[in-house]
């Protein structure tokens, strides 16, 4: 009889103590694959600031530019440091917090630049299309509407909204990157990206 509860406690053992390698081996997983995917959102946003600082040197911030580079999301860090807090220290917690807290500002001016300026060129279709209303009232012939529409249709100028523009250049200019630091390192070497 007791070598039966001796092999009854053996075996409850040997499974608290599977159940406790299982834990931490899976939430080492979880914690490698987090890291890469912030990882991974770094690069993105990186890349995508540089593309914008780029046309922002060559003053070619116009319209087309704005919506033809892709926007980035920034979410991964705040959906995923709660595993990281206690592998990183202070001041590589507080980097992360600082850029993904400039990415975060950046992008929103970025966002609010792009509805103000669609509502621009909604303002100015709007006025196009009052302005040959007007002109048809007044009996205006075909070839001076479409002297006005091929003037006033062709100009890429809409209202430029200042604050806005303005709000995107001051974010993209105290951007820093974060690879090549050692906190991207850090974090490189916790995650599956470390060869």
């Amino acid at each position: 009889m007791d070598y039966i509860q001796l092999i009854c406690e053996i075996i409850i053992a040997l499974g608290a103590i599977i159940a406790i390698v299982s834990f931490f081996r899976s939430n080492n997983v979880k914690k490698r694959t987090a890291t890469t995917i912030i990882l991974n959102q770094i690069d993105e946003i990186e890349s995508t600031l540089d593309k914008l600082k780029i046309q922002l040197s060559k003053g070619n911030l116009r319209n087309e530019v704005l919506y033809e580079i892709n926007r980035y999301s920034c979410d991964a860090w705040d959906a995923n440091k709660h595993l990281l807090v206690k592998e990183l220290n202070t001041k590589d917690y507080e980097s992360i917090c600082i850029f993904y807290d400039n990415a975060k500002n950046t992008l929103s001016a970025w966002n609010d630049l792009i509805i103000l300026l669609s509502k621009a060129w909604e303002s100015k279709e709007v006025n196009i299309s009052q302005n040959i209303a007007q002109f048809i009232i007044n009996g205006k012939n075909d070839i001076e509407i479409q002297g006005f529409i091929d003037k006033y249709s062709g100009m890429e100028q809409v209202f430029i909204p200042d604050v806005s523009i303005k709000s995107l250049v001051v974010n993209i200019s105290i951007y820093k990157k974060l690879s090549g630091t050692t906190t991207y390192e850090k974090l490189r070497k916790r995650s599956y990206m470390n060869k």
